[in-house]
């Protein structure tokens, strides 16, 4: 079935997870197709918890002001450590302060897409770095300062060999 929203010019900033575990804080044209693009080996299908239609023009705004109220608790790129409801709060008064002014420290949202870089990895990958993190001793460690973590030390190593 077509569906004609991804065609509207309409997006939302919305959160897709499990109804347990991390939880995924970004935008779309279409959430629902967003959440059926991801896809975890031997898991349930992700659903979209909540949505919340963004001006086009706000939309990189608002999902950086939300991932940074939810800063502390990310995992890395768009993931976080927290509860459906938890980043359905943070969406909201994202939106919320955005549209009174309010803007993430440090980010600018009309380059953010020159700036990203991506890297696609394995889901089993993907897996055993999220394990590593959680035998780090200390604070939790992002998912991007693990994967540089462990990227330089292979490279040290590959020098020593």
């Amino acid at each position: 079935m077509f569906d004609d929203t991804r065609l509207s010019g309409r997006y939302w900033i919305y959160v897709i997870g499990h109804d347990r575990g991390r939880q995924k804080v970004g935008f779309s044209n279409c959430p629902p197709v967003r959440a059926r693009a991801l896809k975890e080996t031997g898991k349930p299908q992700f659903k979209v918890h909540y949505q919340h239609e963004v001006p086009s023009d706000d939309v990189r705004g608002v999902e950086q002001l939300a991932h940074y109220i939810l800063e502390d608790r990310a995992l890395g790129r768009e993931w976080f450590d927290v509860t459906p409801d938890e980043a359905k709060d943070a969406v909201a008064s994202a939106a919320e302060r955005y549209a009174a002014g309010e803007r993430a420290p440090g980010r600018d949202p009309d380059t953010l897409c020159n700036l990203q870089r991506s890297v696609v990895l394995p889901v089993t990958v993907v897996d055993d770095i999220y394990e590593w993190i959680k035998r780090q001793p200390g604070p939790a460690m992002s998912f991007s300062r693990a994967v540089r973590t462990l990227t330089l030390r292979a490279i040290e190593k590959q020098r020593v060999s």
